[in-house]
């Protein structure tokens, strides 16, 4: 690789010896006068004694990091335009947020990539370079102002280009946020070279196309976020190769793509677009137009290319940062939801745990009775004793249903099997269940369901649904009451009721009803006890049927159970 020799002085400073004599053996070869220091005390004192063109600094050194010491760089006018690379072996975005926040013009990451150590140094060189060439044209302008009137239009010119120039940097590092840093760009670079319009355009994720992201000018609505393909017209042509475009008249340039780029209100001749390019890598380009004819001149090119190589770093900066706040976002969920999981799982095994032991106890004391007094009770007793055994192995066997029930839709290993079927088929299984108890109770049980109304949903998990429905409607109705099941048709849906002339909710524990982390439970009118389970298991069910479920309920004026199914229209039964 054959350059022209450089004379440009770089200063080093890095405790680490072996990284400094790397650096050197990267950059002596390409003929840049190194300063190695291995304290970042020294910094001051040596950048003064002879300032640097350039200062590759180490972030994390013993005596004071890097920075601090670019911290007092920029504070001392006398060394604060010198550009400064930060050197770490730190990735995380923050680090680099905080590095260009304290005025840093690059970061390179170890290990080092002697390409890319290479293009940062080039690069903040040309860059600094091109602002000592601005200065000493300005003084020149200034020395030739009494001979010529009219270099005072060029000297203002170029007044503002470097004040631009020497201050783009600092206005696109104001924000991390992707908008503004596109708008800053694009407004500050069509005031430059005073261009009629202006636009950035970005790959898309599968790098396919271009979209129009930001847009300043006559026709703005109609182009942005519009989609180029890469390789169609200029812009596509310079995406997909890499190189700028000065094109004078775009009429008469066959790469030109006339549905784009072109306005009635402001028809587009000359154009000038670079591609934005970050570490070699092209992720958009910035095309300026004017509809005069020969408008930019191979100097505005010039001049703008740094300065879009500038604006891509910025982007890509604010895309990692866009990036690193969406993935701290979606942990923070993430985070939320597992402990979410976590406590509800321990709360269900907390239910699961306290009541299961409930019936069980029942069943062994009472079997323990029937046992050691089975010589001595009458049949009566006995078979009392019985019916309290066969109570509890009951209210088990509904406990335990519920718990598998719901075990395999916390896996989703629960079958989800879809039919058409009517309401009221279902409606009598659960009366024949639950027919017996009400009668015992003198609880009336009835339903006043269509064998004409159909549903399409999971005849098991309808059922189940019902079950638990009913059971609490009767667990809470005392004798003389009533529990009715109806149905009614909606738009799509059918709407299905359970109401019982009970004891009621209250309102305040309305919304606990079917959460597994509030256990709300209530002791029946006979003494009964319950876990809640069922009433959440209700609504996984009826959620997992395209429908919901809610309740109506008041102390003392009983309580109505509503879900909703899709409906089946012409059900034939």
């Amino acid at each position: 690789m054959n350059e022209l020799p450089s004379n440009e002085s770089i200063l080093i400073v890095d405790d680490k010896p072996g990284n400094l004599h790397l650096l050197a053996v990267i950059l002596e070869r390409y003929g840049y006068r190194l300063r190695l220091l291995t304290e970042g005390q020294a910094v001051m004192r040596a950048v003064l004694e002879l300032p640097p063109d350039l200062i590759l600094l180490d972030i994390m050194m013993p005596d004071i990091d890097g920075f601090e010491v670019c911290r007092q760089l920029k504070a001392d006018a006398r060394t604060s335009d010198i550009p400064i690379i930060f050197l770490s072996a730190l990735t995380d975005i923050s680090e680099k947020i905080k590095a260009f926040s304290l005025g840093a013009t690059d970061y390179i990451t170890k290990p080092f990539q002697q390409e890319e150590v290479l293009l940062r140094v080039k690069t903040q060189l040309a860059l600094k370079e091109a602002q000592t060439q601005l200065r000493t044209h300005n003084l020149r302008l200034q020395q030739e102002i009494h001979e010529r009137k009219q270099a005072e239009a060029i000297l203002q010119q170029r007044n503002r280009e470097l004040a631009v120039l020497n201050h783009f940097g600092e206005m696109l590092g104001s924000s991390l946020e992707l908008h503004d840093v596109l708008f800053t760009a694009l407004q500050e670079m069509q005031s430059l070279l005073q261009a009629v319009s202006a636009s950035i355009w970005l790959f898309t994720a599968d790098r396919q196309e271009l979209e129009c992201r930001e847009i300043l000018g006559p026709g703005s609505d109609q182009l942005r976020h519009a989609r180029l393909p890469l390789g169609s017209g200029i812009t596509g042509w310079v995406a997909e190769h890499g190189e700028s475009i000065l094109s004078s008249n775009i009429l008469e340039d066959p790469r030109h793509h006339k549905t784009v780029g072109s306005s009635d209100d402001a028809p587009v001749r000359s154009m000038l677009s670079v591609p934005l390019k970050v570490k070699s890598q092209v992720i958009g380009v910035l095309n300026l137009v004017d509809p005069r004819v020969g408008r930019f001149t191979k100097d505005d090119l010039r001049f703008i290319e740094p300065i879009a190589a500038s604006a891509a770093m910025a982007i890509e900066n604010a895309r990692l940062y866009t990036t690193a706040q969406q993935e701290i976002a979606e942990r923070t969920r993430a985070e939320a939801e597992l402990r979410e999981a976590n406590a509800s799982k321990d709360k269900f095994f907390s239910i699961i745990s306290h009541d299961l032991r409930s019936p069980l106890n029942t069943m062994m004391g009472f079997a323990e009775l029937l046992i050691s007094r089975v010589e001595h009770d009458t049949k009566d007793e006995i078979k009392r004793r019985a019916e309290k055994i066969h109570a509890s192995a009951k209210r088990l066997h509904t406990l335990l249903e519920n718990l598998l029930t719901w075990a395999r839709i916390q896996r989703g290993a629960l079958e989800y099997h879809p039919e058409a079927f009517s309401l009221s088929e279902v409606a009598d299984e659960i009366l024949d269940l639950f027919g017996e108890n009400a009668e015992q109770n003198q609880v009336t049980l009835e339903h006043a369901i269509s064998s004409h109304t159909g549903v399409y949903a999971d005849y098991s998990m309808i059922y189940t649904v019902l079950r638990n429905l009913v059971s609490n409607a009767l667990k809470f109705t005392p004798n003389g009451g009533s529990v009715r099941l109806s149905a009614r048709l909606l738009e799509q849906d059918v709407e299905i009721a359970v109401a019982d002339t009970g004891v009621g909710i209250p309102q305040a524990d309305v919304a606990q009803l079917f959460r597994i982390d509030a256990h709300y439970t209530h002791v029946g009118t006979r003494g009964e006890t319950g876990t809640g389970l069922g009433l959440v298991l209700c609504k996984e069910l009826v959620e997992k049927n395209g429908g919901r479920i809610w309740v109506e309920s008041e102390s003392g004026s009983g309580t109505r159970f509503f879900f909703t199914l899709p409906g089946c229209a012409f059900y034939n039964g």
